[in-house]
């Protein structure tokens, strides 16, 4: 018995040694750990919360001390808390007694639809009074098929299928309600689409993928530290001579696409030959990872791999999912898709296919590289770098914006019994619709062009820059 405790209690303290040991290293990546990372390390800690994950936001979300967000000293703590999100979701809370807006949604795919577009876009309008948005629970959403089921909306949301003509949306959603307030007006769209910018200009708002959109959704950013720290990963991003393979890829959807993605790796096995690239995923012919452990897996399938071939459905201005941000949490993608894709990091990180003349020109770099490690790991220089200087401002206001605090998420998680489905990244997303201060403030910001203006209205499905073999 003796014996035993003494094991005890040295195995507790080899446990409490090892434990020190794992958040020191696994706060480090390629080359040595930086202090300004370990500061900030010691404010966060990262643990699993029991989360919906959106397309992209993988891995352990950061828990954030509440005197990191109280008052952010920089961009990067900003982005870490949410904190711009979390500034309109708790002043809508405080102000829920003041006003509830009414939301009307309308389109043939939410009124046919309307359990499986509550999924897509989190928005509770298949629980009209629900109480479904916790910063406005009194705020109604609800389906509209006529002009008399809009009278009293203050939002009517569109969908690209029921957005049809300028005549058709004066009709139906006056600009003016009928008590001479201003009824706003959002465009949806979930994935690329083509829509004749004389409608797309008659919108106040774009709700939908697209990363400039004034309420993106799906969202599909990572926190930067899941970026710099490879996501549930806690040891390094292995060196070049850790990455016995070339490149990967993962795609499911075997249907041809907008994009030639299909056709643009086909055109870079020529090049670089035969069982080079190794293809995983539905289309791939590589076993892929059980879904259960499948986010995990693919990681750790990434760290073996120089490159990661990223490529979207379709090429369109904005049109940025999470095909760019996982990736870069293990190694180097090569992204093949929205010509005007925002920089993450302020060093480069990812390579744009669309910088080459065509795919054998690519597959010329892509050896290069392979074969000089001084010029391959110039693209995870950015990873050495002190975390506040790693990523763009662009970026990590992005973030902040768009990227609720993970308090919201506690906060939804609660609300609901378990084993209810609610898409809580998408909900809390959704529900900014609910606050009035919100909408007055981002169209004045429109105004000042602090954000985008109007963006989207000059955004085409790109079939001019696609490669011809």
């Amino acid at each position: 018995m003796a014996y035993d405790g003494k094991l005890a209690w040295l195995s507790a303290i080899f446990m409490f040694i090892g434990i020190i040991v794992v958040l020191s290293v696994g706060f480090g990546d390629v080359g040595p750990i930086n202090n300004s990372l370990k500061t900030l390390a010691a404010k966060i800690r990262f643990n699993v919360v029991d989360h919906e994950v959106d397309s992209a936001d993988f891995g352990s979300r950061p828990s954030i001390n509440s005197d990191l967000c109280t008052a952010p000293k920089n961009a990067l703590s900003k982005a870490m808390c949410g904190y711009d999100f979390y500034e309109y979701f708790n002043g809508s809370k405080s102000n829920q007694e003041e006003e509830s807006l009414n939301i009307a949604f309308y389109g043939g795919d939410v009124t046919n639809h309307p359990q499986r577009f509550t999924i897509l876009t989190g928005c509770p309008f298949s629980e009209p009074n629900s109480g479904g948005c916790l910063n406005a629970p009194d705020c109604n959403f609800y389906t509209a098929t006529t002009k008399e089921s809009m009278i009293g909306a203050d939002v009517v949301v569109f969908t690209a299928s029921g957005a049809k003509s300028v005549d058709q949306l004066d009709d139906l959603a006056p600009r003016l309600k009928e008590d001479g307030t201003v009824r706003y007006r959002v465009l949806y769209i979930r994935e690329a689409a083509d829509i004749p910018q004389e409608i797309q200009t008659q919108f106040d708002f774009l709700m939908g993928v697209y990363w400039w959109s004034d309420i993106v959704n799906p969202i599909f950013f990572s926190r930067p530290l899941q970026l710099l720290h490879n996501g549930r990963l806690s040891q390094p991003v292995p060196s070049f001579s850790e990455r016995p393979h070339l490149a990967m890829s993962l795609i499911s959807n075997c249907e041809p696409t907008r994009s030639l993605r299909g056709e643009y790796i086909d055109e870079l096995i020529k090049v670089l030959g035969p069982d080079v690239i190794h293809e995983y995923g539905k289309c791939g012919n590589r076993p892929t990872p059980k879904k259960s452990k499948f986010q995990g897996k693919i990681m750790e399938l990434g760290l073996k791999y120089k490159f990661y071939l990223s490529f979207e459905n379709c090429i369109q201005d904005g049109y940025v999912t999470e095909k760019l941000f996982k990736p870069l949490a293990h190694g180097v993608p090569i992204y093949l898709g929205a010509p005007d894709v925002m920089n993450v990091t302020r060093k480069k990180s990812f390579i744009r296919a669309l910088d080459f003349k065509s795919p054998r020109e690519l597959a010329k770099y892509m050896l290069y590289l392979a074969n000089n490690e001084t010029a391959y790991q110039e693209y995870h220089e950015w990873r050495n770098d002190p975390p506040e200087l790693a990523f763009t401002d662009e970026y990590l206001n992005l973030v902040s914006r768009h990227l609720p605090h993970p308090d919201v998420f506690k906060q939804y998680r609660n609300f609901f019994p378990p084993g209810k489905k609610v898409p809580y990244l998408r909900r809390a997303s959704c529900c900014q619709l609910c606050n009035r201060k919100f909408l007055e403030d981002t169209l004045k910001a429109r105004a000042k062009e602090h954000f985008v203006n109007n963006r989207y209205s000059h955004s085409k499905i790109r079939h001019d820059v696609l490669l011809k073999f």
